[in-house]
């Protein structure tokens, strides 16, 4: 928790500083599911496809290419899982 909030230090360099922008600001409640997009799109029309409508969905990923972002972004939503999220 310290580390999240800043009151520690990172053990390492953060390779990613790039600004980050709120695309849409305000609060939500909501059961919370996600992981790593990457891992997310592969999941995609398998019985292990996560059920995502009504969740607060949160999606991480390390060193991907803006490409590649785009296409499992495009996978995720062709795929329904964007559809009814909180």
């Amino acid at each position: 928790l310290k580390l999240v909030t800043g009151e520690a230090p990172t053990p390492y360099e953060v390779p990613n500083l790039d600004d980050y922008r709120c695309l849409s600001p305000g609060t939500a409640e909501a059961p919370l599911i996600g992981g790593n997009l990457t891992l997310l799109a592969a999941l995609c029309g398998t019985p292990w496809q996560p059920k995502t409508a009504g969740h607060l969905v949160f999606i991480e990923d390390w060193k991907e290419k803006y490409y590649s972002l785009d296409r499992q972004f495009q996978q995720l939503r062709l795929a329904g899982l964007l559809d009814g999220i909180a």
